[in-house]
């Protein structure tokens, strides 16, 4: 899983409470600094997100919760707005990894993935920026 993610790999991987998929992420991670990739890790709440020694995923993007109820083109507007200051993580990801994916609502990652190719100009999935996506499917 490592090998795969080092070699540039988008990977899921999943597995029951305790099984080590935190000891994954820490190894890749550390790996990949060593490479000198700015890898950012979020989840989907405080605790999860702490856990993992990340950010929420709402910090990353520069969202708050009530972005859901806006559109896919304010957002987008609102992006380019903020990239002299907040957002600039959007172009400065290399590996961005999403920690309790199952968590995650498919609106706010549909989202993400828009304002990334934007920010990024690029038509890629998520600006062409590496994914590990991670959780416990249950």
């Amino acid at each position: 899983m490592v090998d795969r993610i080092m070699n540039g790999h988008d990977v899921f991987y999943t597995g029951s409470a305790g099984c080590g998929k935190s000891v994954v992420l820490r190894t890749f991670k550390k790996r990949l600094e060593k490479m000198n990739k700015r890898v950012f890790v979020i989840a989907p709440t405080n605790l999860a997100a702490l856990n993992v020694g990340g950010i929420t995923t709402w910090g990353y993007a520069c969202w708050a919760p009530k972005t859901n109820m806006k559109s896919v083109n304010t957002l987008l507007e609102e992006m380019e707005d903020k990239m002299n200051g907040e957002g600039e993580g959007f172009t400065e990801t290399d590996v961005l990894v999403i920690d309790e994916v199952s968590m995650m609502e498919s609106n706010f990652f549909e989202r993400l993935n828009y304002v990334m190719k934007r920010a990024r100009n690029s038509t890629a999935a998520f600006g062409g920026v590496q994914m590990v996506v991670t959780g416990d499917v249950c």
